[in-house]
């Protein structure tokens, strides 16, 4: 039991790495990194690393541990999600039923005439509102399916598109995605305008009105940059290059009350465990010392009170020595 406590008290704490934001759901690509991955740093700039750590060439390889301090609070927007769950909802037309077998599926984003072409990611909290819908809506699979095989998925970067692509794996398999190399908005406002309407080229070569070409439906929050509607609505480019482009407001951010608090109190309770760890640390390395010195006190005792040659105290018994 001695010897567990003193493993426990020898082990140096994993340092923290602290994520300023909320967890993003299904899952969140910072701290699967942070878990996942080890850091090299030179060793000399460390006196304590976990014990999983491994020096090679002057350098220790740690791992970090995550911990998030929301700075902000997000919610979903509830009238808008019903919106957009409205346009995975099967329409009639032309005299067919809804869920006529054999009919067409027409929606938002399918059919003859479907208002929208695609959908437009800029933030990984979009995705969750949409994954929402998905996961809760009621939304039947052969619905989602049938939607997805011309639906176009634009996506800024490969943090959002590995969030994406769980959802569309699960419920539009035959979704495309794009854009990931973008890396800010403007990039992918022009990526969209030579990909989108290459997809439609009847529209964008023949100079048809540019309302006959599907729109694209991008999931924001309310603050928001306005490059890509901008940019793919611009007066300067020809009418049948444009993209319309509806906005769709599917999260609210709001700052987190008491964020500065939590702060402290996480950066403070960090502080004060390792201050005690190194001081329980330092104080058993005392202990240990002294009990080396101790036994090695003992063995010299024990060497030369056994040894004829030794000088011992005229005034003392034999068994006794000076040091």
């Amino acid at each position: 039991m001695e010897e567990h406590t003193n493993n426990e008290l020898s082990r140096p704490q994993v340092p923290p790495v602290f994520l300023l934001k909320t967890p993003s759901s299904p899952r969140d690509l910072y701290e699967e990194y942070f878990l996942k991955n080890t850091f090299a740093l030179p060793s000399r700039q460390r006196s304590n690393s976990p014990t999983d750590s491994k020096e090679t060439n002057n350098f220790e390889y740690i791992k970090y541990d995550p911990i998030f301090v929301p700075v902000f609070s997000h919610s979903f927007h509830a009238q808008n999600l019903e919106i957009m769950k409205s346009y995975f909802r099967p329409t009639a037309d032309d005299g067919d039923s809804i869920g006529e077998k054999g009919a067409p599926l027409r929606n938002a984003f399918s059919g003859q005439g479907k208002k929208y072409g695609g959908l437009i990611f800029t933030s990984q909290r979009a995705v969750e509102a949409l994954g929402h819908i998905l996961e809760h809506g009621d939304i039947p699979a052969e619905i989602t399916t049938s939607t997805s095989k011309d639906l176009i998925l634009y996506t800024v970067g490969p943090a959002t598109t590995r969030t994406l692509t769980p959802l569309r794996d699960k419920f539009l398999p035959f979704a495309t995605i794009y854009g990931d190399e973008a890396g800010t908005g403007e990039n992918l406002a022009h990526l969209i305008l030579n990909h989108y309407n290459k997809l439609y080229p009847a529209t964008a070569e023949e100079g048809e009105d540019s309302s006959q070409k599907p729109g694209l439906l991008f999931l924001v929050g309310e603050q928001r940059r306005d490059i890509i509607p901008r940019t793919l609505m611009s007066k300067t480019l020809d009418e049948n290059q444009r993209i319309n482009v509806d906005e769709l407001v599917v999260y609210e951010t709001t700052q987190m009350e008491g964020f500065e608090t939590q702060f402290q109190d996480v950066v403070h309770a960090f502080v004060d465990s390792h201050i005690l760890a190194d001081g329980l640390r330092r104080c058993s390395q005392d202990i240990e010392s002294s009990r080396q010195q101790q036994q090695g006190h003992q063995f010299i005792q024990e060497e030369m009170s056994n040894s004829n040659d030794w000088p011992h105290d005229k005034g003392s018994s034999d068994h006794e020595i000076w040091l």
